[in-house]
This record gives C-alpha cells, sequence and structure tokens, in this order.
C-alpha cells in the first residue's frame, strides 16, 4: 500500500513539472506559429510575414530608407494598408509580395481591409 502512495505522488510531482513548464516555460505555444500583436523584431529586419490571418512581427522597428517586404504565406488574399494611406499594396495574393520604402521618421500603423482586425505597425527611427 506504501508504494500506491509513492507512486501517486510521483505522478503529481511530474505533472506539476509540466504544467509549470508548459505554461511558464514553454509558453504553451506547442510549436504554432500564429502571430501575436506583441511580437517585435529587430532593428534592421525588414520583412512581414502574412500568414495564420496575422501579421508576424506585428510591430516592426527600421531606419529611415529601408524597404519593408510584406510576403503572403496565407491561403487568402490580403491587404496592407496604412491608417493613414501613405501606402496602399491593393490584393496581395497567396505568395505575393508588397514593398515600401520609408522616407519619414514616425509611426506607421497599417491594417488589411479585408480582414479589419488583423493590424500591425513599424517605426521608422
Amino acid at each position: 500500500m506504501k508504494n500506491i502512495y509513492i507512486v501517486i505522488g510521483v505522478i503529481v510531482i511530474l505533472g506539476l513539472l509540466i504544467f509549470v513548464y508548459v505554461k511558464y516555460i514553454n509558453k504553451g505555444d506547442y510549436g504554432t506559429t500564429t502571430p501575436t500583436q506583441t511580437e517585435s523584431q529587430a532593428i534592421g529586419q525588414n520583412t512581414v510575414t502574412i500568414k495564420n490571418f496575422g501579421f508576424s512581427p506585428a510591430n516592426l522597428d527600421v531606419t529611415k530608407g529601408t524597404k519593408v517586404t510584406w510576403i503572403n504565406e496565407d491561403s487568402v488574399d490580403h491587404t496592407v494598408i496604412s491608417d493613414d494611406n501613405k501606402f496602399n499594396s491593393g490584393t496581395i495574393s497567396k505568395g505575393g509580395k508588397f514593398e515600401f520604402t520609408t522616407t519619414d521618421v514616425g509611426t506607421y500603423s497599417y491594417h488589411c481591409s479585408i480582414h479589419p482586425n488583423m493590424t500591425g505597425q513599424f517605426i521608422v527611427r
């Protein structure tokens, strides 16, 4: 009977360790690639992937004069339109891309007009 309590104790401890790993260390993503609105990318990198109905990274820092490229890796069409109408990609089909060269310092917020919940921004420094 004492051995059963030891086995149950070991199982409970292993379960807690797995829970802590998934919740706090692995962040529970299980290898998915769904972008979040809080993702950022380092200055100097300039490609945004459109996938799983989101922009990845959703936030991007670039230097003035950088060409930002959006690549549609999703199964449906999307657009990239700045909230202040400084750029408009038109429809980007699967495998297509859109490029915009930054000329002014500032924050550029943008969205997909087909899927308004898709938003992103990049900051030009």
